[in-house]
């Protein structure tokens, strides 16, 4: 048996021992106090039905906030019908013990012997049975109020952890993009983010030495604009090549802003955020490697037979 369905049970046993408990108290005290009343067999009929009814309220009644008080499981009412369902409830059978009063003092009253006693005793009991329903029921809907108010205590507390969590991932989000942000700008190797159409949207410090233009001037240039002449003609090719999921390696000429011409590696590659499609280009000057190459064909051509 798992300590869910143990603590259930027991929790059934006490509401069961409970009502036990109270109709057996119920029984022996009002029957005991009618038995005292010394009223005509008439009256004693009809206090003995607004006895029955006064305990089917009652015992009704606090039935239903034991049970409310089981465990968390079963199936919740809504706040709101179950406030109205109490207050029809409590409606009802104060409008059924009125009514029976009423008849049993009518009946009372039509007897030639009438005993002011008779009718005291009627009345009390209706008002006593009244009582107990209305305080019972005033009872029973505060503690409605106040599950409702814990229960929005706890959402609100659960909403704010939530709120706490998603801020301190979004927080975490912002530092790592704050730290590859850094990572890029101060990289050796020029970084470069194009829009779809080849348009430059973003470029790091390297960059910018590089080129010789400012980052505002290089975020209003098409990457056209930074290739050689010579190499124009191959861009479209290059391009398209960089749309494969494992991007491109090539190597071409740049142009800085006096016009001068260096030689770069390119590794390019496209991505999307949100539905747009981005390239990011990692740029590589290679002019020193170009130069050592040329140095070495120079030192190995008087070796060559």
């Amino acid at each position: 048996m798992t300590p869910m369905r143990s603590d259930g049970r027991a929790a059934m046993l006490r509401v069961v021992l409970i009502y036990a408990f109270v109709a057996t108290l119920w029984i022996l005290f009002s029957d005991t106090l009618i038995g005292h009343l010394g009223v005509q067999p008439e009256t004693l009929v009809m206090l003995g039905m607004l006895k029955g009814l006064a305990f089917v309220g009652l015992t009704s009644m606090l039935l239903y906030a034991l049970l409310r008080r089981l465990p968390e499981g079963a199936a919740a009412t809504p706040a709101g019908g179950g406030s109205r369902r109490l207050l029809l409830s409590v409606a009802a059978l104060a409008l059924l013990i009125l009514i029976v009063g009423a008849a049993a003092m009518r009946q009372v009253a039509e007897r030639q012997e009438t005993r002011p006693a008779d009718l005291f005793w009627i009345t009390l009991s209706i008002a006593a049975a009244l009582f107990a329903v209305v305080f019972l029921g005033i009872m029973l809907h505060q503690q409605q109020r106040l599950r409702l108010a814990e229960s929005l205590r706890q959402a609100q507390a659960e909403a704010l952890r939530r709120q706490q969590l998603v801020d301190q991932q979004r927080a975490e989000h912002l530092a790592l993009a704050s730290h590859y942000q850094t990572m890029i700008g101060e990289a050796r190797d020029i970084i470069l983010l194009l829009d779809e159409n080849g348009q430059i949207v973003e470029a790091n410090a390297a960059a910018v030495a590089a080129y010789g233009c400012s980052a505002d001037e290089l975020r209003g240039m098409h990457i056209r604009d930074l290739r050689g002449e010579e190499t124009r003609s191959t861009l479209g090719e290059q391009w398209q090549a960089s749309a494969r999921p494992d991007g491109v390696l090539f190597e071409t000429v740049h142009r800085r802003r006096d016009g001068t011409c260096f030689p770069v590696e390119v590794s390019s590659r496209a991505f999307s955020v949100e539905g747009k499609l981005y390239h990011q280009s990692f740029v590589r000057d290679i002019s020193e490697r170009r130069k050592a190459d040329e140095a070495l064909r120079r030192s190995i051509a008087p070796c060559a037979p």
